[in-house]
């Protein structure tokens, strides 16, 4: 591979980081909302449920296992780990144009 080859290489690597950084910030306002809806809904859940008389101590638990809530909790969680593989996503294309980047200077570093 040619030093110019990693240089194009490189821009393609930056498109993608940057791809990946609008992705992240992305993903972490839907993990942000999907956070809130989990949270309203789990508290709503757990006021009906002392409403309705149910032991303190059984109400955190019931109310997680809700369907709806439940469900709700599945959502943030998908989202939290699309965010999380965004991030690792960034990290990756960053170790990969530092390489590139050894790689030009070592080509190109001794060029007179």
């Amino acid at each position: 591979m040619t030093g110019y080859d990693l240089i194009n290489e490189i821009g393609d690597l930056l498109n993608m980081l940057s791809k990946a950084v609008t992705a992240y910030s992305r993903r972490g306002e839907e993990k942000s909302k999907a956070e809130y809806e989990y949270r309203v809904a789990l508290a709503q859940k757990m006021l009906e449920l002392r409403a309705n008389g149910y032991p303190a101590t059984l109400i955190p638990d019931l109310a997680r296992g809700d369907k709806e809530v439940a469900k709700l909790k599945l959502h943030r969680d998908i989202a939290e780990a699309s965010h999380d593989a965004a991030k690792e996503a960034i990290q990756q294309y960053k170790i990969q144009i530092k390489t590139r980047e050894g790689q030009v200077q070592r080509e190109w570093g001794d060029a007179k």
